[in-house]
Protein backbone atom coordinates (compact mmCIF):
# COMPACT_ATOMS: atom_id res chain seq x y z
CA UNK A 1 0.00 0.00 0.00
CA UNK A 2 1.24 3.41 -0.96
CA UNK A 3 1.51 6.24 1.65
CA UNK A 4 -0.78 8.17 -1.01
CA UNK A 5 -3.57 5.89 -0.95
CA UNK A 6 -4.14 7.32 2.54
CA UNK A 7 -4.97 11.20 1.47
CA UNK A 8 -5.90 10.92 -2.00
CA UNK A 9 -9.19 9.78 -3.14
CA UNK A 10 -9.94 7.62 -6.34
CA UNK A 11 -13.75 7.92 -7.95
CA UNK A 12 -14.11 5.40 -11.28
CA UNK A 13 -15.00 7.52 -14.65
CA UNK A 14 -18.68 6.84 -15.37
CA UNK A 15 -18.95 4.59 -17.73
CA UNK A 16 -21.21 5.60 -20.91
CA UNK A 17 -23.78 3.07 -21.62
CA UNK A 18 -22.69 0.20 -24.25
CA UNK A 19 -19.08 1.09 -22.91
CA UNK A 20 -16.62 -1.92 -22.66
CA UNK A 21 -16.87 -3.70 -25.72
CA UNK A 22 -14.66 -3.01 -28.85
CA UNK A 23 -15.20 -3.91 -32.00
CA UNK A 24 -15.10 -7.38 -32.82
CA UNK A 25 -16.73 -8.04 -28.99
CA UNK A 26 -13.21 -7.72 -27.32
CA UNK A 27 -13.56 -6.74 -23.69
CA UNK A 28 -12.62 -2.52 -23.34
CA UNK A 29 -10.16 -1.56 -20.62
CA UNK A 30 -12.08 -0.01 -17.91
CA UNK A 31 -12.26 3.33 -17.75
CA UNK A 32 -9.14 4.95 -15.36
CA UNK A 33 -9.80 6.17 -11.80
CA UNK A 34 -9.76 10.15 -11.60
CA UNK A 35 -7.26 10.83 -8.18
CA UNK A 36 -7.97 13.79 -5.92
CA UNK A 37 -6.16 15.03 -3.06
CA UNK A 38 -8.18 15.01 -0.28
CA UNK A 39 -6.40 17.73 2.03
CA UNK A 40 -5.74 20.18 -1.31
CA UNK A 41 -9.71 20.05 -2.01
CA UNK A 42 -12.25 22.92 -0.61
CA UNK A 43 -13.83 19.40 0.81
CA UNK A 44 -11.23 18.84 3.06
CA UNK A 45 -12.20 21.95 5.34
CA UNK A 46 -13.73 19.66 7.38
CA UNK A 47 -12.25 15.75 6.77
CA UNK A 48 -8.97 15.90 8.52
CA UNK A 49 -9.67 15.16 12.22
CA UNK A 50 -7.09 12.48 12.50
CA UNK A 51 -4.35 15.27 11.30
CA UNK A 52 -5.64 17.61 14.03
CA UNK A 53 -5.43 14.86 16.50
CA UNK A 54 -1.90 14.38 15.24
CA UNK A 55 -0.74 18.11 15.44
CA UNK A 56 -2.37 18.48 19.45
CA UNK A 57 -0.68 15.50 20.56
CA UNK A 58 2.42 16.20 19.37
CA UNK A 59 2.30 20.16 20.78
CA UNK A 60 0.84 18.67 23.97
CA UNK A 61 3.70 16.04 24.30
CA UNK A 62 6.22 19.13 23.42
CA UNK A 63 4.40 21.22 25.91
CA UNK A 64 5.72 18.49 28.67
CA UNK A 65 9.01 17.65 27.60
CA UNK A 66 10.68 20.86 27.01
CA UNK A 67 9.75 24.49 28.37
CA UNK A 68 9.90 25.92 24.72
CA UNK A 69 7.23 23.84 24.01
CA UNK A 70 4.33 26.00 25.49
CA UNK A 71 4.47 28.53 22.62
CA UNK A 72 1.92 29.33 20.42
CA UNK A 73 4.59 28.92 17.70
CA UNK A 74 5.72 25.47 18.28
CA UNK A 75 2.20 24.46 17.36
CA UNK A 76 2.09 26.75 14.58
CA UNK A 77 5.21 25.13 13.24
CA UNK A 78 3.89 21.40 14.02
CA UNK A 79 0.57 22.28 11.98
CA UNK A 80 2.27 23.82 8.85
CA UNK A 81 4.53 20.93 9.45
CA UNK A 82 1.79 18.25 9.27
CA UNK A 83 0.06 20.17 6.57
CA UNK A 84 3.46 20.42 4.57
CA UNK A 85 3.86 16.66 4.88
CA UNK A 86 0.10 15.81 3.56
CA UNK A 87 0.43 18.33 0.97
CA UNK A 88 3.98 16.89 -0.60
CA UNK A 89 2.30 12.98 -0.37
CA UNK A 90 -0.73 13.96 -2.09
CA UNK A 91 1.25 16.00 -4.95
CA UNK A 92 3.63 12.54 -5.00
CA UNK A 93 0.85 10.92 -6.58
CA UNK A 94 0.76 11.83 -10.46
CA UNK A 95 -3.00 11.14 -10.71
CA UNK A 96 -3.67 13.74 -7.79
CA UNK A 97 -1.33 16.48 -8.56
CA UNK A 98 -2.66 19.53 -10.24
CA UNK A 99 -2.34 20.04 -13.56
CA UNK A 100 -1.98 23.70 -14.22
CA UNK A 101 -0.36 26.79 -12.79
CA UNK A 102 -4.12 27.65 -11.66
CA UNK A 103 -4.44 24.50 -10.16
CA UNK A 104 -1.17 24.47 -8.14
CA UNK A 105 -1.85 27.84 -6.34
CA UNK A 106 -5.51 26.36 -5.55
CA UNK A 107 -3.44 23.34 -3.91
CA UNK A 108 -0.99 25.42 -1.95
CA UNK A 109 -3.77 28.08 -0.81
CA UNK A 110 -5.98 25.47 0.11
CA UNK A 111 -3.61 23.57 1.81
CA UNK A 112 -2.16 26.55 3.88
CA UNK A 113 -5.67 27.27 5.15
CA UNK A 114 -6.40 23.73 5.61
CA UNK A 115 -3.02 23.74 7.98
CA UNK A 116 -4.72 27.08 9.47
CA UNK A 117 -7.72 24.84 10.80
CA UNK A 118 -5.14 22.49 12.12
CA UNK A 119 -3.47 25.27 14.35
CA UNK A 120 -6.72 26.26 15.09
CA UNK A 121 -8.24 22.87 16.36
CA UNK A 122 -5.01 22.59 18.14
CA UNK A 123 -5.19 26.04 20.06
CA UNK A 124 -9.26 25.66 20.55
CA UNK A 125 -9.79 28.10 18.75
CA UNK A 126 -13.14 28.47 16.71
CA UNK A 127 -14.84 31.08 14.91
CA UNK A 128 -17.38 33.79 16.87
Amino acid sequence: MKVSNLVVSRAAAPRASGAGLLAGGAAAAPPAAQAQGAFITPQSFVTFPVASMLVSLAWTVLRQLFPWGSSTVVAAVIALAVGAVIFLVTVSDQDARPRTTAGWVVAVVVGFFNSLLLLAAALGISPK
